[in-house]
């Protein structure tokens, strides 16, 4: 597997070195495909694709929050029209 994560000493000269400390990474947190078995992979692959449809639905939700206030005026708007009360209070 190719590494893509570094930390900047592992990047940068030592005469370049940069005020962002090194080693502040849990690299014991990540844990490469090639230590995994095939469950693990498959659990890890299942739990990221959950995760990918939780935010397209958090996503979903946040443009039909902001879409309410519209609707709920061109709806007030029908109501009127028709002679109707609004029936959702104030």
């Amino acid at each position: 597997m190719t590494k893509t994560l570094f930390e900047h000493t592992e990047i940068a000269p030592p005469s370049d070195a940069t005020s962002c400390p090194s080693t502040r990474i849990p690299w014991n947190f990540y844990t490469e495909e090639d230590d995994m078995t095939p469950q693990q992979i498959q659990q890890l692959n299942e739990a990221s694709a959950g995760i990918i449809r939780l935010q397209q639905d958090i996503n979903g939700l946040a443009n039909v929050l902001d879409a309410l206030p519209a609707i709920r005026n061109q709806l007030r708007y029908v109501y009127a029209l028709a002679g109707k009360p609004w029936p959702f209070g104030s």
